[in-house]
Formats: C-alpha cells, sequence, structure tokens
C-alpha cells in the first residue's frame, strides 16, 4: 500500500477554503519532514482486495467447408474492497474512502454477462473472409455495496446500485487483392451498438438509518441535492453510435509486412449525481486515429532480429474527464463533489517501436520506445483556472525500456534456467491541467526488475521462479490527488518499496479425446 504525503497549504483571505478547524494541522502536517515511507497514524487503516471470476463457453459448429456459426457465452464476478487515508498525517479525517469503526463492505459486487453469436465463412473464391454477429452485454449487482467516506470529518454512507445494457450488431470481412498486387489485402468492417446505463444511489450521514424532519424530509442524506425522501437520488438514459475499420496491409516479403489502418470508435456517456441539473447527463466520447507500420524479421551479419514500428495520429471528441466541482445544496451550503465533463477535443499523435535481437546464442534483448505528444485543444469551463495548454494527465511524452534476458547452458534434462533484467525510464506526467497546483508535475523516474526462472526442473513438470521488483529501492512519486483549490493541500502516491518473493508451478496433462493443459500455482 503505497504512502501518501500531504503537502498543505492553509489558504488566506479571499472566501478560500481553510482546514483550520483541525488545531493541530499545522503540527501534524510538520512531522512529514521524517520520510514519505514513516507512516504517523491513520484515520482510517488501508486495506485493499480484488476478487474475480468467471468463466467463457465457446462453441463452434462446422455447417459447411465455408460456414461456421460460432457462439461466445461468459459470466464474469467482480468485488473490490478499498479504503485509503488521503491525508496520511496523524489520525485527523481531512479525506479518506473508509470510515473509522464502521464494518467494511464491498464497494463493487457485480456481475457481468455477455453473448456474442457470429457467422464465419469464405466467399468469391476464397478471395473473403467474413464474419458477422451479434453482441449482448448486462452489468449489475449482485448483492449490496457501501462506500464510506470522510471529508474535513464529515462521514457519510453510499449505497450504489449501477447497470448497464450494451446490445451491438457488426460484420467485418477481409479481401485478398493478390490478383492485382501480390501480398496485399483490403479489411473492414462496421458495427453499430445501443447502450443504456442507469445509476442509483442512496446516501445518509448515518449508517444505521435517516432521521427526518418533522415535514418527513430527511436531515441526514449526504446526496446534497437531487434526493427524495428516502435519502434516494437516480438518473439513467440512452446512447448510440457507429463505429468503423478500414486497413490495407501488404507482404512485401516473407520476412516484412508493411500496413496503414484507421478507424472510429465511441465510448457511452453516464450520469452525474448529487450536482446540478446542467452536470447531470456527460455524453459519449468518440475517437478517429490512423496509423501505419511495418513488421520486420531480419538477420545482420548472423544477428537474427525482429523490429515493430508505427506512427499514428488520433482525434478525440467529447472526451469524458473528471474533476472537483463545487455543489450548493438548497439550504445554500456549499459543498465539493466529482464530476464527468464532455472535453471538446484533443489530438494524440506519435510513434513507438520495439525490437528483439539474439546477438548470441542463449542471450535475448528486447528494447522498446515510444513518443507521444498528447494535449487538449479545449476544455470545459467550470474546473478551476486552466493552463494554457492542458496536457492529458499521467501520460509521458517519453518513455523507454530494455529488457535482457540470459538462457543458462545447460544440459536439457537439468531444465532451463533464465535470468532478466528489465531497465525502465518514465517521462514527467501531469497530475492536474489547472493552473496554480501546487505539485501540477510528476517528475520523471527509472526503474529496475530482475526475474529469474527455472522451467522444468530436473525434468520435472515443476517451474520455479524469483522476481524482485525496484531492485534499487527507489523512492518516487507515482499518482496523486491534486485538491488544492478544493481543500488545501495536494496528496500524492508513492511507490512501492522493494520487494521480492518466489513461485512454484505444476504442470499436468489430461487426455480425454484430445490434449488439455492443466497448471497449478
Amino acid at each position: 500500500i503505497p504512502t501518501f504525503l500531504s503537502l498543505l497549504a492553509t489558504k488566506t483571505a479571499g472566501g478560500n477554503p481553510s482546514l483550520s478547524f483541525f488545531p493541530n494541522i499545522s503540527q501534524v502536517v510538520a512531522q512529514q519532514q521524517l520520510g514519505v515511507r514513516t507512516e504517523l497514524g491513520h484515520s482510517v487503516q488501508g486495506i485493499g482486495k480484488d476478487y474475480f471470476y468467471g468463466f467463457t463457453d465457446t462453441a463452434t459448429w462446422d455447417v459447411t467447408d465455408s460456414l461456421t456459426v460460432k457462439n461466445i457465452a461468459a459470466a464474469r464476478v467482480f468485488k473490490q474492497l478499498s479504503t485509503t487515508d488521503d491525508f496520511g498525517a496523524g489520525n485527523l479525517p481531512v479525506l479518506n474512502i473508509g470510515v473509522p469503526g464502521n464494518q467494511v463492505q464491498w464497494g463493487d459486487n457485480s456481475i457481468q454477462y455477455t453473448e456474442e453469436l457470429q457467422l464465419q465463412g469464405k466467399a468469391l473464391g476464397d478471395k473473403l473472409a467474413w464474419v458477422v454477429g451479434g453482441y449482448l452485454e448486462y452489468d449489475g449487482p449482485i448483492g449490496d455495496t457501501l462506500l464510506g467516506s470522510t471529508a474535513v470529518g464529515n462521514p457519510a454512507f453510499y449505497h450504489f446500485t449501477n447497470t448497464a445494457r450494451s446490445q451491438a450488431v457488426f460484420a467485418h470481412g477481409i479481401y485478398d487483392l493478390s490478383d492485382y498486387v501480390e501480398g496485399l489485402r483490403f479489411t473492414a468492417g462496421y458495427r453499430y451498438t445501443w447502450d443504456h446505463v442507469t445509476a442509483e444511489e442512496r446516501g445518509t450521514n448515518a449508517v444505521d438509518g435517516v432521521t427526518r424532519n418533522p415535514d418527513g424530509t430527511p436531515n441526514n442524506c449526504s446526496p446534497v441535492i437531487g434526493f427524495d425522501n428516502n435519502c434516494h437520488v437516480s438518473a439513467g438514459g440512452n446512447f448510440s453510435s457507429y463505429g468503423w475499420n478500414v486497413g490495407l496491409d501488404e507482404q512485401l516479403t516473407p520476412s516484412t509486412l508493411i500496413y496503414v489502418r484507421s478507424g472510429n470508435a465511441y465510448r457511452p456517456g453516464g450520469f452525474n449525481l448529487n450536482v446540478s441539473a446542467s452536470s447531470e447527463k456527460f455524453q459519449p466520447e468518440h475517437v478517429t486515429d490512423v496509423e501505419i507500420g511495418t513488421k520486420t524479421d531480419w538477420d545482420f551479419y548472423g544477428v537474427h532480429a525482429r523490429t515493430n514500428a508505427d506512427l499514428y495520429h488520433t482525434d478525440y471528441k467529447a472526451i469524458q474527464v473528471q474533476e472537483l466541482v463545487s455543489v450548493v445544496d438548497p439550504q445554500g451550503n456549499t459543498h465539493v463533489n466529482s464530476a464527468y465533463q464532455n472535453a471538446a477535443t484533443a489530438s494524440l499523435e506519435g510513434g513507438e517501436i520495439e525490437a528483439s535481437f539474439v546477438p548470441v546464442e542463449g542471450l535475448e534483448i528486447e528494447p522498446h520506445a515510444s513518443y507521444i505528444n498528447a494535449h487538449y485543444n479545449k476544455y470545459p469551463l467550470g474546473f478551476g483556472t486552466l493552463n494554457a495548454d492542458p496536457a492529458f494527465q499521467y501520460l509521458p511524452k517519453w518513455q523507454y525500456a530494455v529488457t535482457a534476458t540470459y538462457h543458462l547452458p545447460l544440459d536439457e534434462s537439468l531444465g532451463d534456467i533464465s535470468v532478466s533484467g528489465t531497465y525502465s525510464w518514465y517521462g514527467h506526467q501531469y497530475l492536474s491541467v489547472n493552473a496554480g497546483e501546487i505539485y501540477p508535475i510528476m517528475p520523471s523516474y527509472e526503474n529496475i526488475d530482475i526475474q529469474i526462472d527455472w522451467k522444468n526442473f530436473l525434468s520435472y513438470p515443476v517451474d520455479l521462479g524469483f522476481f524482485m521488483t525496484n531492485a534499487q529501492d527507489n523512492v518516487h512519486v507515482v499518482g496523486g490527488f491534486p485538491i488544492y483549490a478544493q481543500l488545501g493541500f495536494t496528496s500524492l502516491v508513492y511507490n512501492a518499496p522493494r520487494m521480492f518473493g518466489f513461485s512454484a508451478k505444476f504442470h499436468a496433462s489430461v487426455v480425454s479425446g484430445e490434449p488439455r493443459f492443466i497448471m497449478f500455482s
């Protein structure tokens, strides 16, 4: 669990918020000089649990040599529990997810069902390979969810019931143009999607019920606006859009492929609860991109290598961005809440290259580098004073890495022992688009990971492993919560310390009609 460092700056006159209602806050914050991995107590203990399980069933029926029916059905269960102290200074309940003394329940307790039916075939003398089909997805709760939180000393308890249903039809085809240009293929596809989204929330300041005013209205609802007499707010609606892709690829030689492609996709919108009516609904976002690239295998003076490279440009429209906003309740009190809104447009362009070299037998070297220039062309008003050219958060302009793996020259009966190390470097990243933020940029950082694997240990169906992450035990910022304008401090998240561990896997084959593979770890 990362250690949080809160950079506190108590606001001065001018109507800005202040944290002065905690009398000893200055003394607590001063203790942060002890270091980012020194804990000074918690207003709530940090907990993180994730459960994920499910199944997928794929059924295929070859009706004829040129027609196949394929059905893919799946179910997935998600359960998540997470509590954090985002102030991280003593036991002051300034801002945290989780409430001291409250029984912790799942914050996410949902299930996803998917069903996809495809018809696949070939036509025009097997020059055309095609697929058409339909898709259905349902996401909904399978039990109660409870998210407790505390903001500037005030506890709140939220029960969520969110559902989503997505339906789509699609068609896709690949046509072989080798009769005209050897190795040339044309690809095209189209999809239309209908989405229905609902969001419901019941929030109170009392975990065991709702006390009421004489007129029957609740007096301790956490939703500050829009709630009914049961502290309940809800919203729902429909979204739909098309998507497409088109491309050409040519196999210039047996070892060189070049391609160009373009596509369009959409992400459905949704609803903000506990905000003004004008901000309740946010719209879908759309992206259109174009990419050119090459994939090549080659040999140079006995050195075998593979390289993949591409250049791309993306137009991003109506981007859904989340920020903290001020909300005024019916009594005239101002509250801080988070809300999604649609940024107008953005442009992203860049390139990446990855390679794999075998300079000597047993040694593999795999470098990777990427560059991306991403910035908002416009940004929604109401999220504070913006920088002149807002940049994307958590997206470094430059990053590169190299992995080296050496396989020890041992007799095959002993198994395969390999030692690998990965060096990674990430450029600086923006944490906030707001001007005046006290920590707007996350500095660049580097990392080294080590892995040792012993596969087929002494010819037994056993794989052993050792790993070490952050081998240098570096300390650097990997995220944060830039809320200086709202609460007078910014909370930073630091990387995990050096960790190491071991693994063991056992393999077994079961023959029942066809070979099967089972792995236990």
